[in-house]
């Protein structure tokens, strides 16, 4: 995976880039946060590792940033010296995956990077196959299987029929999902 480390300390930077290095992803360091957002306009990361102190801006401002700004949404690591539950917290609010303290224990960063990374794969890759009881959903060829039978179903309907499956017994609100126009038809 590439990932981008922001960072005021070099030193510290460095350490992290090659902690995560050995631990087989592509880094690229940064000192400053507006040379990081220009990279993040050319060149793809997957995780951005985020020091709240870095000399041209503020942390979280950069980080508000990053989140207004790109159509992306990267999983950020963010380097802290601050410890305090309302320091963490403030932190998550602020958009803020996960949190690392410095200094950076580099035998647990790899760890926390992996996770994040595993959530966020998650989030970007969906089932390809959904399964209830005998009915099974082919995500990605919109098809609807049961008993071994194909149902032929529109692309709307096979998303409102997965749709009513993946809440049985739970109540609808009759506003459309994100994504739907009401001048599609079933």
């Amino acid at each position: 995976m590439r990932i981008a480390v922001l960072g005021e300390d070099v030193a510290q930077t460095g350490l992290v880039s090659q902690s995560l290095a050995m631990d087989g992803h592509v880094c690229r360091a940064f000192a400053e946060g507006r040379e990081l957002v220009n990279h993040l306009r050319r060149e793809k990361f997957d995780l951005l590792v985020l020091d709240e102190n870095v000399p041209d801006m503020p942390g979280e401002a950069l980080l508000r940033s990053l989140r207004e700004g790109l159509s992306v949404r990267l999983p950020v690591l963010f380097m802290t010296s601050r410890s305090g539950q309302t320091d963490i917290a403030s932190m998550l609010d602020e958009r803020v995956d996960d949190y690392v303290v410095k200094p950076v224990a580099t035998n647990i960063l790899p760890g926390r990077v992996r996770a994040m990374l595993r959530r966020a794969s998650q989030l970007h890759h969906p089932k390809t196959c959904e399964i209830f009881g005998e009915f099974r959903f082919e995500v990605a060829s919109k098809q609807v299987v049961v008993r071994g039978t194909p149902i032929t179903l529109t692309r709307k309907g096979f998303g409102l029929a997965l749709l009513l499956f993946r809440h049985l017994g739970q109540p609808l609100s009759r506003a459309l999902p994100p994504g739907w126009h009401s001048r599609r038809k079933l």
